[in-house]
């Protein structure tokens, strides 16, 4: 289980601090594999006090993988995929596309790159084909 936070700050001794995104995201790409698990429990801010979310669960939500899914919860709280609620045959693979919002804040540890290299206009075309196409 995890919560999801700049990882370059958690990483330095000094700083001990859990930067969150507002919202964390999760798009399954496949139908098979373990559902998300999110725990109403909330990460603090500070790193020294992690353990203080040790404890009773007030609730969980489980999303089950299905193709085209989506679905976004606050990025403070713990969630994972624990395999031993959705194990996978041998030739199956649970595939997933995370993305997290962050507002007003750049995660640390970055680097920004020329978007005039990004051929969007295709990309988008190319998606938008694809999801109206097997939507259908």
């Amino acid at each position: 289980m995890c919560c999801d936070a700049d990882a370059c700050l958690v990483q330095v001794d000094e700083q001990g601090l859990n930067i969150h995104p507002h919202t964390s995201t999760v798009t399954y790409l496949t139908s098979v594999g373990a559902p998300t698990l999110v725990l109403d429990k909330r990460c603090p801010v500070e790193y020294d006090a992690v353990p203080e979310v040790f404890g009773a669960i007030p609730q969980a939500w489980l999303s089950y993988p299905l193709a085209r899914k989506h679905m976004s919860f606050d990025a403070r709280l713990l969630h994972g995929a624990p395999h031993v609620l959705g194990p996978l045959r041998d030739s199956e693979e649970r595939v997933t596309f995370l993305a997290n919002i962050w507002l007003n804040y750049h995660p640390s540890g970055l680097q920004v790159h020329d978007m005039r290299y990004i051929a969007w206009d295709t990309w988008h075309a190319q998606m938008a084909f694809t999801l109206r196409s097997k939507c259908l």
